[in-house]
């Protein structure tokens, strides 16, 4: 950031292209529902490469939101690939393609799990969110906040958004 004058000052950091685009990250929830926790809504989406979360632990796949609320934005929904986290990955791979991740044999000859991101790029979806409770900006000494959170993808399907009562029923 560079000073020119005492009152003006040129902000390096971010171009006028950036400034335009600039907003939250977080998705946006009518006013009248902020502090529900469980509020539900839906957003379309495209997903993105997916790749390591944390290495050897986890994967995110990325989207990035494709409608005019929170349009381009930009979040994840990560699982873990260990026999207790892997029920997400196979919840979020069916739901993008309407299939079951493909099979490859490991190193000690047993089929394991090989989800293709070619795959999953670019493909639409709904995504769920959620609003919950949390540490505001991860660190708990700075109280609580509620915020809305990736929860699931739902099949793009017809085009039709999603309501709670359908994506409860797994319709």
């Amino acid at each position: 950031m560079k000073q020119l004058a005492e009152e003006q000052f040129i902000l390096d950091g971010v171009t006028s292209d950036e400034y335009e685009t600039a907003g939250s990250k977080f998705m946006t929830v009518p006013p009248q529902y902020q502090k529900q926790i469980g509020y539900t809504f839906y957003r379309k989406a495209l997903i993105g490469m997916m790749g390591w979360d944390t290495l050897g632990k986890s994967l995110k796949i990325p989207f990035t939101i494709a409608e005019e609320t929170d349009l381009n934005k930009e979040d994840k929904i990560s699982f873990g690939i260990d026999k207790k986290g892997i029920w997400k990955g196979k919840e979020l791979y069916k739901a993008a393609t309407g299939g079951e991740m493909p099979m490859a044999k490991g190193k000690d000859g047993n089929m394991h799990p090989a989800p293709n991101a070619m795959e999953l790029m670019g493909k639409e979806v709904w995504v769920q969110y959620v609003n919950q409770k949390g540490a505001k900006g991860g660190d708990v000494t700075k109280g609580e906040t509620i915020y809305p959170k990736a929860q699931a993808f739902l099949s793009y399907g017809s085009g039709e958004r999603p309501t709670t009562q359908a994506a409860n029923l797994g319709i």
